[in-house]
């Protein structure tokens, strides 16, 4: 027997987890060559990931205020983040240990013509590991530059006790946050079809994938997809005032 049930904004509901994490770095290799491999420090999120758990993770980034006259600032910075198991050691060898891209070709702007560019782009990710892992690396894409000018290669991120000194430029409190998305179906539930309201580009996690609803509002899957994972997220959505209101339905079989 099919039964319909409703879910609405609860202000005493814990839809995301906080976390807190140390901030690292992940060595990986570039191109062989007589002398050997050039190698890369990239800053890391050290954290234990848990496999099959969903994250949130909403960053902030910028430019830095001084880069070197050798590199040109119009060029735009890409990264990816990447879950790693180890932080490579003094070799930056990860070839036989399992990695999971999570987010490919993130891109921070080049500067404006009249200087540097001092805006801070934001960044949403929501993530579900396949294994376990202890990194979560912000991999920058190396150019010819990186190279050419090695040891002296570009290192844009600095947090904390990032591989570079310097004016921070990334962001993780006061236009982030590192959380973990709980479920808001009842334990073993597994819904038939869901209908979601909401205003439009309000961000929700159906079967650990990120749904951002469109400009009606309104989102349902009533195709046969069976739901067992429902999310809701917004920025420092640990604070429960930061929810969107919403309603959800959802109908399975009892």
């Amino acid at each position: 027997m099919l039964k319909v049930k409703q879910i609405r904004k609860d202000i005493n509901r814990n839809y995301l987890s906080s976390q807190s994490f140390t901030g690292s770095s992940v060595r990986t290799k570039g191109y062989e060559s007589d002398e050997g491999a050039n190698t890369f420090d990239d800053f890391a999120m050290s954290y234990d990931f848990v496999s099959g758990v969903t994250y949130y993770l909403r960053f902030a980034a910028k430019r830095k205020v001084v880069e070197s006259a050798s590199y040109n600032p119009e060029d735009s910075v890409k990264f990816n983040l990447i879950l790693y198991t180890a932080n490579g050691g003094s070799t930056g060898d990860h070839a036989q240990e399992k990695t999971q891209t999570i987010a490919r070709d993130l891109i921070l702007d080049p500067y404006v013509p009249n200087g540097y560019n001092k805006e801070w782009k934001s960044f949403t990710i929501v993530f579900t590991p396949n294994e376990s892992y202890k990194f979560l690396s912000f991999k920058v894409n190396r150019i010819g530059y990186d190279y050419l000018r090695y040891p002296d290669y570009r290192v844009p991120f600095i947090y904390d006790n990032a591989p570079s000194a310097g004016e921070a430029t990334l962001d993780f409190t006061e236009n982030g946050d590192f959380a973990i998305i709980n479920n808001i179906l009842p334990s073993n539930t597994v819904a038939d079809k869901i209908g979601v309201q909401s205003d439009p580009g309000a961000l929700f996690c159906i079967n650990r994938e990120p749904i951002y609803l469109g400009r009606s509002g309104i989102y349902e899957i009533n195709n046969g997809t069976k739901i067992s994972f429902v999310g809701v997220a917004a920025p420092n959505g640990d604070d429960n005032k930061n929810i969107q209101d919403f309603i959800f339905d959802y109908a399975y079989d009892e």
